[in-house]
């Protein structure tokens, strides 16, 4: 069991010191002064030195000094810009061994999501780890691939959890994916749980998945399913994420969804032009990801506008103070898509369970190294799997 201390303290080791206090608002449970007397600072010039957030628990201490503390990150020497480890990310493929197992699970109001399975050969009794994916990609991406490898050898059975239309997981019903319900996700833990009789759940959330897994825990409160939770590149804020995405990368992301999601599922979704009077040759061009949602997504769902649906999907301070479970969460200060701005680290510090991670190089969800470049996994091999046993 876990000694609270006395007196509320924070460790705060090679981080941006300005960027934190410029962050803090008038409802702070404490003052400037009160937190700069708080925190504990060490400026070290190293480049490569990942930084840490935490509160100076003895969980979290014994956490950081056995596989935290003096780690570095130092990505392959060409691919040190975000925009070069994008690249290789997408067009270098990355070779698992995997043999997923396939299960689709149909939901109350006739839609289905699908779980794909893979089991460890040495597995630890009735762990599972719940793994939720980004907005485009799904098992077949090698950065959940590397990390359901990385689980399985751990002894964990891992399970990624499919949106409704990703993955070839086809609409059932003209209801497609709406990033601010969290229904789906928690049909799906309901029926795992049933499946494995109340297995010890475990959850990693990716770009777009930590979003849903944060404020899922954190509408969950004491009642979360999980015993843990890792989020990793996660947009808090996306509407923020958007306002400071390239045009690049943004029709990249809107391209792929509409390809690979929307036009295989377009017979389903037909009625929708008369239903909610949806206009397919719009969406299918529209410009950016705002216009997209703005032509389709408010539509369907009834919102007022996109601002109001973006507002929706924020991970805000209540679903942050909420998170009551071990929380690692990780981001790379260089992320192109989902921007450092967006990390709310007022509102981080001010919980015991969260140990932030931020490491000054490694695009969004890639973090390639050595001289034959190489996905680093070390928020599952070096900490996960001890952080929550």
């Amino acid at each position: 069991m876990i000694k609270k201390p006395n007196e509320i303290s924070f460790k705060f080791l090679n981080f941006r010191k300005n960027d934190l206090f410029n962050t803090l608002s008038p409802s702070s449970f404490l003052t400037n002064a009160e937190l700069k007397n708080k925190l504990k600072f060490s400026l070290k010039n190293d480049l490569f030195k990942i930084s840490l957030l935490y509160q100076n628990t003895e969980f979290n201490d014994l956490t950081i000094n056995k596989f935290l503390e003096d780690k570095i990150f130092r990505p392959n020497f060409f691919l040190s810009h975000p925009f070069f480890q994008s690249v290789y990310n997408v067009l270098t493929p990355e070779i698992y061994e995997i043999n997923f197992e396939r299960e689709y699970v149909q939901l109350p109001d006739g839609g289905q999501i699908s779980l794909d399975w893979a089991y460890s050969h040495q597995p630890m009794e009735n762990k599972i780890l719940f793994i939720i994916h980004g907005l485009t990609g799904g098992s077949e991406m090698p950065y959940v691939q590397s990390l359901v490898t990385e689980a399985v050898s751990q002894g964990f059975t891992a399970v990624v959890c499919h949106n409704r239309g990703i993955n070839q997981t086809a609409l059932t019903t003209p209801e497609p994916f709406n990033g601010v319900k969290l229904d789906d996700i928690e049909n799906a833990i309901k029926h795992i749980q049933k499946k494995y009789n109340n297995p010890e759940l475990y959850g990693v959330g990716l770009s777009l998945g930590g979003n849903l897994l944060l404020r899922y825990a954190g509408n969950k409160k004491n009642e979360v399913e999980f015993k843990g939770l890792v989020a990793i590149a996660t947009p808090f804020d996306i509407e923020q994420c958007l306002n400071n995405l390239s045009l690049v990368y943004e029709k990249f992301f809107l391209r792929r969804y509409v390809k690979q999601t929307l036009i295989p599922n377009l017979d389903m979704l037909k009625s929708l032009e008369k239903t909610h009077n949806v206009d397919f040759q719009k969406v299918i061009n529209a410009k950016n990801l705002k216009d997209f949602h703005e032509n389709f997504t408010v539509k369907v769902f009834g919102y007022k506008n996109v601002e109001e649906y973006l507002g929706a999907a924020k991970v805000n301070e209540e679903h942050i103070k909420n998170l009551t479970v071990p929380t690692l969460l990780l981001h790379s200060k260089d992320d192109p898509i989902t921007t450092i701005k967006c990390v709310p680290l007022n509102a981080l510090m001010h919980n015991k369970n969260i140990i932030y991670v931020e490491t000054k190089k490694g695009g969004h969800v890639c973090w390639f190294y050595k001289k034959k470049p190489e996905r680093v996994i070390f928020f599952s091999k070096q900490l996960f799997i001890q952080h929550f046993f």
